[in-house]
């Protein structure tokens, strides 16, 4: 489509074959031959700029795209979405072609934290998902707006109960409990000691990213330091 063409020749007008080659090892979910190379900064500021014209929403219509950093601008071009029924049925539209963590990680949107409950509803139904980064992207999404004044125990127990054998699910799991020992102690050191956490290489990881951590507390550590590391 012509629209879509004009933000993908925008793309390949941004890039980087260095950058692409970096990348190319970061996300071994996805081919070499389709990441461009974008840095971050200019496909924000591309974002930014797109957001709301026709092409955008054309763009955001014209589903799959080919390449890397085509969902990653779509998912940028999300984030200036100011209607969360739409925004929530876009990313349910870009989900089941996101295929590595970078694109994942980076859809979820601070208007998410606006509407807890009726996010919460469609986290719930992601985490029922076979597809791994609809899974991870539930994980992340509770990592980012959930752990504040949005959390409930009820976001952990789903977390502690998911067992799943994918890599990119269970370093998010990890990548979880350790953010949440961080920025709640009282609520989540439970799942440590009484090991709640039914993943073992979830409970084992996410004790290693705790230890590793500045922010979490030392008497906390000190604590930490006297747990198994598998259960």
């Amino acid at each position: 489509m012509q629209h879509e063409l004009l933000l993908t020749r925008r793309l390949f007008e941004l890039a980087d074959a260095k950058y692409a080659d970096f990348m190319a090892k970061l996300v071994p979910t996805v081919e070499r031959e389709r990441i461009i190379g974008v840095r971050l900064p200019a496909l924000r500021k591309l974002a930014k700029s797109a957001a709301g014209t026709p092409e955008a929403l054309e763009y955001l219509r014209s589903l799959p795209h080919r390449y890397f950093d085509e969902n990653n601008l779509h998912a940028m071009l999300l984030k200036h979405e100011g209607d969360i029924e739409r925004l929530l049925a876009s990313v349910e539209a870009l989900l089941p072609y996101v295929d590595n963590w970078a694109t994942c990680d980076m859809l979820p949107s601070p208007l998410f934290a606006k509407h807890p409950e009726l996010v919460f509803t469609q986290v719930k139904k992601w985490f029922c998902s076979s597809h791994t980064f609809t899974v991870r992207f539930a994980a992340v999404t509770l990592l980012c707006y959930y752990l504040g004044e949005n959390y409930l125990p009820e976001q952990s127990d789903l977390c502690a109960r998911l067992v799943s054998s994918e890599y990119y699910i269970n370093m998010a799991l990890a990548w979880y409990f350790a953010e949440g020992l961080a920025r709640r102690p009282a609520d989540f050191i439970p799942y440590f000691e009484h090991g709640k956490i039914k993943n073992p290489w979830v409970h084992k990881k996410a004790l290693q990213k705790a230890r590793e951590s500045r922010r979490v507390p030392r008497d906390l550590l000190c604590r930490l330091a006297e747990l198994k590391t598998e259960k």
